[in-house]
């Protein structure tokens, strides 16, 4: 992120953020888990264009990405979020190639 405080500014950042967008949501959030920047939480089906509105309403200079669930799974921070049949939900590992053009080496995490 650049600078030592990044990580603290944006967690502060984020927190101001969700207490704003939160409240106008027409629905509650199951759960909501937060690591610095990125935001993982449940949203009932085909509410994902109006949430991403709303989430994207609350500051012109922050703006929010969805990732949708694919065969029941989603990418959270290097782990693969699995949604079973039952409802539960289990972590996995999960492989992401990243490419740094500048030093031109390859990293799986």
């Amino acid at each position: 992120m650049g600078s030592p405080i990044s990580n603290i500014l944006a967690k502060i950042v984020l927190y101001h953020l969700l207490k704003k967008i939160i409240p106008k949501l027409p629905y509650s959030l199951p759960f909501i888990y937060k690591y610095v920047d990125d935001i993982f939480c449940a949203i009932p089906n085909n509410h994902e264009e109006l949430t991403l509105k709303i989430f994207n309403s609350a500051n012109n200079h922050v703006q929010f990405t969805i990732e949708t669930e694919t065969e029941q799974c989603v990418p959270f921070l290097g782990t693969k979020v699995i949604r079973l049949d039952n409802g539960d939900i289990i972590l996995d590992g999960y492989l992401k190639i990243i490419l740094r053009t500048r030093n031109t080496i390859l990293l799986l995490l």
